[in-house]
């Protein structure tokens, strides 16, 4: 049962980090999306650098897993509330998808680009 879990776990936090690329995409303008990607999946990285340390200090200190549990959950759930509250370039994810000559010839691109 467990190994089941672990493989869900696997599975789906993949599948986030993989969703991630797309959102960066529509977040960040094109001059800015490789310096965006870069940048996000480095801060990614950090925490997952830093997020073993931080467990093996709480539980040094005496807290228990469910609690230390908790406050590793903390991460994720500030990046859940950033992702809902992210505004991207458009509703339609189509125009996202347009390249720049397909915007200059739809009217769509802004001057300063």
């Amino acid at each position: 049962m467990m190994s089941l879990f672990c493989a869900m776990a696997g599975f789906f936090g993949n599948a986030g980090v993989v969703g991630l690329y797309a959102i960066i995409a529509q977040a960040f303008p094109t001059h800015a999306r490789a310096f965006g990607t870069g940048f996000v999946i480095g801060i990614g990285r950090g925490g997952s650098v830093s997020s073993p340390i931080l467990a093996g200090f709480l539980l040094e200190l005496g807290m228990v897993l469910p609690s230390v549990a908790m406050v590793m959950a903390i991460g994720s759930m500030v990046a859940a509330i950033v992702l809902t509250f992210l505004k991207l370039k458009s509703d339609n994810p189509s125009e996202g998808l347009m390249a720049d000559d397909e915007r200059k010839e739809a009217g769509t691109l802004s001057s300063l680009t």
